[in-house]
Formats: C-alpha cells, sequence, structure tokens
C-alpha cells in the first residue's frame, strides 16, 4: 500500500483527508484479495457477483481480482455504508478507472459519491457542489469545502437529484475548463431533458440547477489544491442558471457570422 500511498501524498493530498475517506489499495498479486477472501469463508460465487473477482481463463485459479494494483475508494449510500468500490491506477495503463458492477445493494444512477460525508453541509451552505471524481472531492474537503459531492463520471439522474434534494433544493455543477465545451453541454442537456420529464418533482422541491466552470485547464481536484478556497469562492459567485449556460455552449460551438453558423 506504501506505493499507493505516496501517490496520493505526491499528488498534494494530506494523509488526514486520505484517512478521512479511507481510501485503501490492492494488492499487486493477481488473486491476493480473492485469496483471502476464500481463506475468510466467502464464496466464489459471491466475489464473481460482487465484482471483487472476475473470471479468467488466463489464471491459475480461474479468477483474479478487479481492483488488482489500484487505489482503492470505498463507495458509501447515504447512510454511510459501503455499497461499492472504485479502483484507480497509479501509472498510465488501461482502464485508468474501474468500478463495481451494479448489485442489489448497488445501483450507479442512485448514488452519489461523497453524500454522506457532505449532508450536513449541504443542509448548512444550503447548496450542494456537483463534481466528476473521487479526488475531485477530496481535494475541495481539504480545501474547506465540504457540501460536494462527486456524479462519477455520469450525468445527474433524476434519482441523484432526488436524494440531493433532501437535503438542500441549489445544486451547482462545477466543470473544468476542458471540459465545459461539448461534454458539459451534453450533460445540461440530459439534465434538462430530466427537468422536462419530472416537472412535478423540480416543482415540488424548487430545485435550482446552475453551474460553474474553473479556468485555466486544470481538473477540480488540482485546481482545488493550487488556488484553495477564497479562489473557488469567487469563482462560485458567477454560477449561472443551467439554462443559461447550456444555451451559450451550444451557441458557441458554431459560428453566428456565416450563414452556415446561423442554421
Amino acid at each position: 500500500g506504501q506505493e499507493c500511498l505516496q501517490y496520493l501524498l505526491k499528488r498534494g493530498y494530506t494523509e488526514e483527508t486520505i484517512d478521512f475517506f479511507e481510501i485503501g489499495s490492492c494488492t499487486e498479486k493477481w488473486a491476493g484479495f480473492a485469496e483471502y477472501a476464500l481463506d475468510k469463508g466467502i464464496s466464489l460465487s459471491d466475489l464473481l457477483a460482487s465484482g471483487l473477482a472476475i473470471r479468467s481463463e488466463k489464471s491459475s485459479r480461474g479468477f483474479y481480482d478487479q481492483f488488482r494494483h489500484r487505489i482503492i475508494f470505498p463507495i458509501t449510500d447515504v447512510m454511510d455504508r459501503v455499497v461499492a468500490f472504485g479502483g484507480r491506477v497509479i501509472d498510465d495503463s488501461l482502464p485508468k478507472y474501474v468500478n463495481s458492477p451494479e448489485t442489489p445493494v448497488y445501483q450507479k444512477g442512485k448514488v452519489v459519491y461523497g453524500l454522506s460525508k457532505a449532508k450536513g453541509d449541504m443542509v448548512k451552505q444550503d447548496q450542494a457542489l456537483i463534481v466528476e471524481g473521487y479526488t475531485d472531492v477530496m481535494a475541495f474537503h481539504q480545501c474547506g469545502i465540504y457540501n460536494v459531492v462527486a456524479s462519477l463520471g455520469t450525468a445527474l439522474t433524476i434519482d441523484q437529484i432526488r436524494l440531493i434534494a433532501r437535503f438542500t433544493n441549489n445544486i451547482v455543477l462545477v466543470f473544468d475548463s476542458d471540459t465545459a465545451g461539448e461534454k458539459a453541454t451534453e450533460r445540461g442537456i440530459d439534465l434538462l431533458k430530466e427537468y422536462n420529464g419530472n416537472i412535478a418533482l423540480f416543482n415540488q422541491h424548487n430545485i435550482n440547477l446552475s453551474a460553474v466552470v474553473l479556468p485555466s485547464g486544470m481538473d477540480p481536484a488540482d485546481y482545488m489544491l493550487s488556488h484553495g478556497k477564497e479562489e473557488f469562492s469567487k469563482l462560485l459567485e458567477q454560477a449561472r442558471p443551467l439554462i443559461d449556460f447550456t444555451i451559450d455552449s451550444i451557441i458557441s460551438r458554431f459560428d453566428l457570422t456565416s450563414a452556415q453558423g446561423k442554421l
């Protein structure tokens, strides 16, 4: 685990932050965790169903660890019960991230990463900040901004919005400048479609959706660790309604000075 720990420390995360989010690591052995779990009485069928182990004809045991040689991020439900895991490599190999499959206790579109730790501050701040990944949440928290959760690479679903609305009706999507174009536009459109299909829910909770874009080509984690809470707070004041942000994002993709662009 020292290799994974040193990777996170070099990225700028403190041991306090790593401990708070209960970040761990999986051994480099091909089936080290699975063999340990089997020795503890956990069945292979359960390991396979949960995605902790994967079938493989190439392995001498017929299976290997899903999260082998990765940093492990526990994914918890709103009650802080672990329901899944995410794993990140510490080198340039692909895929960079792997996640638990959907199971009876984990449906990706119904879980928001970090919510169990952020919900109290969402109520206090009357606002939820939505970022994309695990390390983004960690960086915001380390810089003193606690009302932040991650959608884990997907647009917010109506179930996730309903979950967040239990604690605040003000939701701000945080985009980095590299993805603030096409990806942000697509997510904005997806959310507006959710709105049109669930107007009663949005009206019932008076849900306000807005967006803010980070400058300088940095992802949210790098931005927070280098700029800090004060600079982000200034940016947050510039958050715009999601519908305005999405329309402007669409328009910016066309040259409106030309006849073709206007069409």
